[in-house]
């Protein structure tokens, strides 16, 4: 199950009694996401180190594009609790 279906089903039902378990839900699907992309950039960022003599392992527009959406993000940080 993708996480976009996911957001979309639990947001789409309006007065419902569940609505609040299912936002909760989602903000917990939606911070375990944003965890596992920092781990993803975090680890990619080691094994360029480690075995790429620091070379870059994304194309240079893909790596680009990663860092402007990290320091995008990093401005407005995501709220969990």
């Amino acid at each position: 199950m993708s996480l976009c279906w996911s957001a979309r089903t639990l947001t789409s039902e309006k007065a419902d009694p569940g609505y609040p378990s299912r936002f909760a839900t989602l903000r917990d699907l939606l911070g375990f996401r944003v965890s596992e992309l920092h781990a993803f950039g975090e680890a990619r960022t080691i094994v360029e180190a480690r075995y790429l003599d620091g070379h870059l392992a994304l194309f240079p527009d893909l790596a680009a594009a990663w860092e402007a959406q990290v320091r995008t993000r990093r401005g407005s940080p995501m709220r969990l609790t």
